[in-house]
């Protein structure tokens, strides 16, 4: 699939600094314990990259996973099409998908606001779960990071929030995307330096400078990459484009 041609403009930005500028069943738990206790003490590394401007933003994620030890490729981002709101993810899978299934199926959510409004209470809902069903000595291995991107009638721009928790018995932080010089960027894993993203050409080379920083640096945590799947958000509209291999 080619990579959209509409995402190359031309816009001045100044480059980013960093890693930013600016329920279910018991059985499902006990399933997602399952999946821990199968896990390598390696777990591959997600990359999730973010970039933000008042009308527009780009999603960039991977697709490498690991199952019984051999890698494979996953879904990473999720699109909750009634809100135009794109969900992106980096850490446990499982609770990933989990949290997209709730927030498809929340009441009252049907735009960005309306979701986030909806976000703390779901995640602490499912957080509490797996707390109750996942050994208090594995708490550690079940960190998550959650980006959601859309638009927000309530700032009159593209909006971007980030839900971390490092394991089960921390809270979890919550983390805005503050716009600086008429964008905002979120970039994990952290490479530097960080050009202007917003073409999906730049996401591309990102990402594959990423890639190549965790194979030379942390080659605990491959494999990772396989291949970019990007998303373009608009007001009203999202679009996925399969960027090829990375």
């Amino acid at each position: 699939m080619q990579v959209l041609g509409s995402m190359s403009r031309t816009v001045t930005r100044r480059p980013c600094s960093g890693d930013t500028c600016s329920g279910r069943s018991s059985a499902t738990w006990r399933m997602l314990h399952s999946v821990i206790r199968r896990m390598q003490t390696g777990e591959p590394m997600s990359l999730c990259n973010i970039w933000l401007e008042s009308a527009r933003a780009l999603v960039a994620v991977d697709t490498i996973g690991l199952s019984d030890g051999k890698a494979v490729e996953r879904s990473k981002i999720f699109l909750i099409p009634h809100a135009s709101v794109v969900l992106a993810a980096r850490g446990q899978h499982l609770f990933f998908v989990n949290l997209a299934f709730h927030a498809m199926l929340a009441d009252g959510a049907s735009s960005f606001d309306e979701l986030a409004d909806r976000m703390n209470e779901l995640f602490s809902i499912l957080v509490e779960r797996a707390r109750e069903a996942v050994p208090a000595e594995r708490h550690g291995e079940m960190g998550c990071e959650v980006s959601m991107v859309g638009w927000s009638d309530r700032s009159a721009s593209m909006g971007g929030i980030s839900y971390v928790f490092s394991d089960l018995d921390h809270p979890i932080q919550v983390l805005p995307m503050e716009f600086r010089g008429g964008c905002a960027c979120r970039i994990a894993p952290a490479v530097s330096p960080v050009p202007p993203l917003e073409s999906a050409a730049a996401m591309i080379d990102l990402a594959r400078r990423q890639v190549a920083h965790v194979a030379e640096f942390h080659p605990e945590n491959l494999p990772m990459g396989g291949r970019l799947i990007l998303a373009e958000v608009l007001r009203g509209s999202v679009s996925m484009t399969d960027a090829g291999l990375i």
